[in-house]
């Protein structure tokens, strides 16, 4: 598998999506904040990864590189400057990618794991933010 083609397949899945930016592998020092105030507009992190052995850990894929795998993770990190903010990016996020084929193939949604995930605080940056996690399976076999 072509991992740019992929990575490129799901931004452009969850481009579009009002007032937010789509990060691909990094989030840089400075994101984009609504003018005149200090708070973040909403933005997505993208994170690929594919099973390393028998643990099945996960190793971050980036660049233009092809796998082996035929099973990735990835990981869509939801970020906002509130929890109600998060929330409905969430939702966003899961209409965009239900609706999403990836060379024919479906992104399906980890639902254990995101049953269980809720907004967090990131008071490390500054200004805090609110963040959510959620991880997808691609299978192409």
């Amino acid at each position: 598998m072509r991992i740019i083609s992929i990575r490129d397949q799901i931004v452009a899945a969850l481009e579009g999506i009002e007032n937010t930016t789509v990060y691909e592998g990094h989030i840089p020092d400075k994101v984009a904040t609504f003018p005149g105030t200090d708070l973040i507009k909403p933005y997505l992190l993208v994170w690929l990864g594919a099973p390393t052995g028998q643990d099945e850990t996960q190793e971050p894929i980036s660049g233009d590189v092809d796998t082996d795998s035929d099973t990735l993770t990835i990981t869509i990190i939801a970020v906002g400057a509130d929890t109600n903010t998060v929330t409905h990016l969430v939702h966003h996020v899961r209409q965009k990618l239900a609706k999403t084929l990836v060379n024919g193939h479906p992104i399906k949604p980890d639902w254990a794991q995101q049953q269980s995930q809720y907004p967090l605080l990131d008071e490390q940056t500054t200004p805090p933010r609110t963040y959510v996690s959620l991880t997808w399976t691609l299978t192409t076999q």
